[in-house]
């Protein structure tokens, strides 16, 4: 169906779509549409991220706005979509979910650009945290209970390690492009 006053989509939690790479890189690509919202869509735009930002790096587009959010997106989609914002010059308003944590540094590089046409960012730097899948509160108990290591041997301490040095990487490239952006605004 043609749609030509369609200005703003939102697409939530749809996964493998038909043909999802000539899908997405249309919904990139549209003459109308200005926002375009891609929330819970992990697994393709884990599959076609680089296809998306392709799209996005022409410039020929309507878009002026792109958010990506709850989507765990994967280095080689997300490094693509930092990319990107090397040569876009439509997008204005970017708002990313980002769980990898070496995309500080890129980022700030790409958004310190002096073509760069961000006006509003949101940039949330996120931990991949193990959410229970359970329905009520009791099943929840139930998946911790069960995930719980069975006995105390030094595991739980290792985890707490990863995690602070994990947190200090997503705050340090937090830092980055806070640093960057301060001093190129």
């Amino acid at each position: 169906a043609h749609m030509p006053s369609l200005e703003t989509l939102h697409l939530d939690d749809i996964t493998n779509l038909p043909d999802g790479e000539s899908t997405l890189v249309e919904l990139c690509q549209s003459r109308n549409l200005k926002l375009l919202e891609l929330w819970n869509m992990g697994t393709d735009i884990n599959a076609h991220g680089q296809a998306m930002a392709r799209a996005l790096h022409t410039n020929e587009t309507s878009l002026r706005e792109l958010q990506i959010s709850a989507s765990k997106i994967q280095p080689t989609a997300g490094n693509a979509i930092v990319q990107m914002l090397q040569t876009n010059t439509t997008l204005q308003t970017l708002s990313l979910d980002l769980e990898y944590v070496e995309y500080g540094p890129p980022l700030a590089d790409a958004l310190s650009q002096d073509h760069s046409t961000i006006e509003n960012l949101h940039l949330s730097f996120v931990r991949d945290v193990d959410v229970p899948k359970g329905n009520n509160d009791a099943e929840v108990e139930e998946e911790q209970a069960e995930a719980a290591p069975r006995q105390g041997g030094g595991e739980e301490e290792e985890d707490k390690d990863d995690d602070a040095v994990t947190e200090k990487k997503i705050l340090s490239n937090a830092i980055a492009i806070v640093v960057s952006l301060a001093k190129n605004t």
